[in-house]
């Protein structure tokens, strides 16, 4: 239940951000579009949730 809204969330920021502001032609330019979305949300993004850090940069912090 904790993580459940988590994923939620993303899943709404991936429709936001990645999916509805441009139309597709084929399944392979949105898979395109969904990874370059993620690397960007995982290495280039701050979150408030991470005290404004990328995700990269907080696990990298956390497994130090």
């Amino acid at each position: 239940p904790q993580s459940n809204g988590k994923i939620e969330r993303f899943h709404g920021i991936l429709k936001d951000e990645c999916i509805r502001p441009s139309c597709v032609d084929t399944i392979e330019v949105a898979n395109l579009k969904v990874q370059l979305f993620v690397t960007h949300y995982n290495n280039c993004r701050v979150h408030s949730a991470t005290g404004y850090f990328t995700p990269a940069n907080k696990l990298a912090e956390l497994e130090s």
